[in-house]
């Protein structure tokens, strides 16, 4: 996924010179924003889709690991993509720092979460992978799963409030 490189002009001014809160946004950041909305809604549907495959009863067994591993895959493949679109050269974060850098640190603090995120859907994957001997390491694999959903949705949250302060 490739971001456009980002344009937006100035916010027209009104009167006494104040900011109106929307930015006059040329087509092509348009386009990458209903890019980002797009992908932002595919990564919900994927947290959904575990959600739902952990809210089965884990004696199911085959069926249960099978559900939660298809859906731990689709989110692993939907976070990256929303990793890729958001930190590409051009993106969504390098318009945050540009456009607002009182916001750098905070930017810097979710390129950061997204590597622990990645790192932790990975590492739920790999368990998956090698097995899970006994009740309790399926126990604490859907605890951590859980965990890995709270954290996403903290995220995203922390990133709409961010938009927001662009104005």
């Amino acid at each position: 996924i490739e971001a456009p490189a980002p344009s937006r002009s100035r916010p027209e001014r009104g009167m006494m010179g104040a900011r109106p809160r929307r930015w006059i946004v040329d087509e092509t950041y348009a386009a990458y924003l209903r890019q980002v909305q797009e992908q932002r809604a595919e990564l919900g549907e994927s947290m959904v889709a575990l959600q739902g495959a952990l809210d089965h009863p884990a004696g199911l067994g085959s069926t249960w690991r099978g559900r939660v591993r298809a859906a731990l895959t689709e989110l692993a493949h939907d976070l990256r993509d929303h990793v890729e679109l958001t930190e590409s050269s051009g993106g969504f974060y390098d318009d945050i720092r540009t456009k607002a850098p009182r916001l750098s640190h905070q930017v810097e603090s979710q390129v950061a979460e997204h590597a622990a995120l990645l790192a932790e859907v990975e590492r739920l994957l790999a368990e998956r992978d090698e097995g899970m001997p006994d009740a309790d390491a399926v126990a604490a694999h859907r605890e951590a799963a859980t965990r890995l959903l709270g954290q996403l949705v903290r995220h995203r949250q922390d990133v709409r409030g961010r938009a927001r302060a662009l104005g």
